[in-house]
């Protein structure tokens, strides 16, 4: 795959999250900060420990396809380990500064339902 197309998929996808997002909070959606009425560190931390459980789905898959090369499997679970790393890491991180903020008494927002 060239990096064009590779590119052209990621654009697609960022319009269609995007497209989303306005469709179910309206032009708030795609403000800079988001819907102020609601608490955006929230919903990324979510957002963060829900690719973790993406990268282990994944993983799980590759595992499953027998038909693949082991040099292609191995690069491909490397990918998904750093993808869960990643996650995992900003998602402490993030969590780490929502819970200064509220200790400052800054009002984020309403969280996200759980």
């Amino acid at each position: 795959m060239s990096e064009t197309t590779v590119l052209r998929d990621f654009c697609a996808r960022r319009d269609r999250e995007r497209n989303k997002a306005m469709q179910k909070y309206g032009l708030e959606g795609l403000a800079p900060g988001g819907d102020p009425a609601r608490d955006a560190f929230d919903y990324a931390i979510n957002e963060l420990v829900g690719m973790v459980r993406y990268a282990e789905m994944c993983e799980a898959r590759l595992r499953g396809y027998a038909d693949l090369p082991a040099s292609f499997t191995d690069e491909a679970v490397a990918v998904c380990r750093a993808m869960s790393a990643s996650a995992s890491r900003h998602a402490f991180d993030l969590i780490a500064v929502r819970q200064k903020l509220q200790r400052r008494g800054v009002d984020l927002g309403k969280p996200e339902a759980a």
